[in-house]
């Protein structure tokens, strides 16, 4: 007998897998079935003002474990494959959070998946599979990422990249793929590059993506100067991006005087600096520029403080 208006008692269960299996000295797989993300840390609570969506970074330690593999982009010298510098928000090629979640940000079930990290044969290799369940409004989908790049020595490395989702439904399908460069100048000049093409069922033309960068890297002058264009037809259902059809210029630059004199006043560095970003449409229209001039002070202790003006 139990009490009036409680009702019966209920219980359910899950289990999941985690397994990781050296499959050669260099090589490493990931397998996971019925991951569970219930622990990982939540977002940070935005107010979002602009047009467009917000970037959340990956939190989710699965994806995170050697996710270095996977970008296409700038990278800081002599660290291609650990982590990935901070990402350009108008265009991350591979973003994981893509996979398990909606557009809107609501979860998806991950029955499954594969990642494949490590190196063999002198190349770089990074592969993952990963399938989502189907959910309203939602189909279905396989999720795939194939990265191989190869050392040509002296900080110099080429590389490409696939990407797949396919989903259950006839005609349901994106790819993308392309070819990536670091080149390490002698000095401190690096320069880095990719293009890509992408298909997509019912698209025609501007199906592409392109990148240039030039980048100064002193201990005191730094520099860089870089150029992006998305066509009008670019989809990456595995990226990250605001806008189609766009061209972005973008400049950074500044200094950073370190000095005895300042270290004995508690300040390790000064840094003025300039960033300048123009974007526009490949018919040459003005679609918006943003101007950042500022001067951050980091403190011996660790601190920092900046002031500056957008």
């Amino acid at each position: 007998v139990r009490p009036t208006g409680v009702d019966a008692f209920t219980s359910s269960g899950d289990a999941g897998l985690d397994v990781k299996a050296r499959v050669t000295p260099g090589l490493t797989l990931d397998a996971t079935l019925n991951p569970d993300f219930a622990q990982v840390e939540a977002d940070e609570q935005q107010v979002n003002l602009t047009q467009f969506s917000q970037f959340f970074p990956e939190k989710r330690e699965f994806f995170l474990e050697n996710s270095g593999v996977f970008y296409v982009g700038d990278a800081a010298r002599n660290n291609r494959v650990q982590a990935p510098p901070t990402p350009d928000e108008d265009l991350l090629l591979f973003f994981s959070r893509r996979i398990g979640l909606t557009r809107t940000g609501t979860p998806v079930t991950i029955p499954g998946g594969l990642r494949l990290t490590g190196k063999a044969g002198g190349l770089g290799i990074g592969a993952m599979a990963m399938r989502t369940d189907e959910m309203p409004g939602t189909p279905a989908s396989t999720y795939a990422t194939l990265r191989l790049r190869r050392n040509l020595g002296d900080g110099t490395d080429i590389g490409v990249i696939a990407m797949s989702r396919q989903g259950t439904s006839a005609g349901d399908w994106n790819r993308v793929g392309g070819l990536d460069a670091n080149v390490r100048f002698a000095g401190k000049l690096d320069w880095n590059s990719f293009a890509m093409v992408t298909r997509t069922p019912g698209k025609d033309g501007g199906q592409y993506t392109w990148r240039t960068s030039l980048n100064y890297e002193g201990s005191f002058v730094h520099a860089k100067a870089a150029t992006l264009t998305l066509g009008d037809g670019f989809q990456d259902d595995l990226g990250f991006y605001r806008r189609t059809d766009v061209r972005k210029w973008y400049l950074d630059t500044g200094l950073r005087p370190r000095s005895a004199w300042l270290r004995a006043h508690g300040i390790r560095e000064v840094h003025p600096h300039l960033t300048w970003n123009y974007y526009e449409g490949l018919d040459g229209r003005t679609l918006g520029k943003n101007l950042h001039s500022g001067n951050t002070l980091f403190f011996n202790d660790g601190g920092y403080m900046e002031l500056s003006v957008n």
